[in-house]
């Protein structure tokens, strides 16, 4: 009777391990699944936020550039007018040549609006706001350091 009951005991459990295995792993299963989904919908408003900002940044860069066609434009129907000008009148500045007068009323001084048009807000990617490199930090306190 010893043998037969050491073998119901070990088939019990190992019946009762086998339940208590398999519920640990599927609440295991269950917790992995709702992270990676937690972490899928963390990575999609991730993915929207930077999309927003990239649709802000090129609708920005495209006024910028709408800007500046608008005042090339002006600037070429000018320098046709003046073209036309000199054409179809005599120069009214009869000391200099044909050509510097051209010249000279296509250099006039620009307008305090103008000015303003040309300077960009943006600083060029090539240059930093801050010291950088060398020109970093103070030099008394690499006399101090050393």
């Amino acid at each position: 009777m010893e043998p037969i009951s050491i073998v119901v005991g070990i088939l019990v459990g190992l019946a009762v391990g086998g339940i208590a295995g398999y519920k640990v792993a599927a609440g295991k299963a269950n917790n992995k699944s709702a992270q990676i989904a937690e972490t899928e919908t963390e990575i999609k408003q991730l993915v929207a936020q930077k999309a927003q900002v990239h649709i802000a940044s090129s609708r920005e860069a495209i006024e910028s550039m709408q800007v500046q066609l608008q005042n090339m434009q002006n600037k070429l129907n000018a320098f046709e007018a003046n073209l036309q000008e000199s054409n179809n009148a005599d120069s009214s500045n009869a000391f200099f040549g044909e050509h510097t007068s051209l010249f000279l009323r296509n250099s006039k001084d620009l307008s305090a609006v103008e000015r303003s048009a040309q300077t960009t807000e943006a600083q060029p990617l090539d240059f930093s706001n801050s010291g950088s490199g060398l020109f970093v930090g103070n030099s008394n306190e690499e006399k101090l350091t050393k």
